[in-house]
């Protein structure tokens, strides 16, 4: 009986070493995951930063892109600026227009009265 024991003993003992060699991969593998993780986190964070960093920097380093957006804006303000004289021109031009009528109508109401 004392053998049969021992072989159970030796048997479990096996089993429980390859169950402990189980849960040490398992737990590198987690480790290794969640290092590669951070890792990860820790590059898009500084990658981020950089860019937002660099973003103001960019826009006014670059005089081509200021002049450009310089001239776009005096462009649209010239057109502004046309589109107004002309729609000025034509509320006078009714104005006028209407005045016309104006004395036209109250011209024969005033002798008939």
């Amino acid at each position: 009986m004392a053998s049969e024991e021992v072989s159970e003993i030796l048997r479990t003992a096996t089993e429980l070493r390859g169950d402990i060699a189980a849960i040490r991969a398992d737990h590198r593998v987690t480790a290794l995951e969640a290092a590669t993780a951070e890792i990860s986190a820790r590059a898009d964070l500084i990658a981020r930063m950089d860019r937002l960093q660099g973003w103001p920097d960019g826009a006014c380093a670059d005089p081509t892109m200021s002049h450009g957006a310089g001239e776009q804006a005096e462009r649209l303000t010239r057109n502004a600026t046309e589109e107004t004289r002309k729609l000025s021109d034509m509320t006078n031009a009714m104005q006028r227009q209407v005045r016309c009528i104006s004395a036209r109508t109250s011209g024969p109401q005033d002798e008939a009265a």
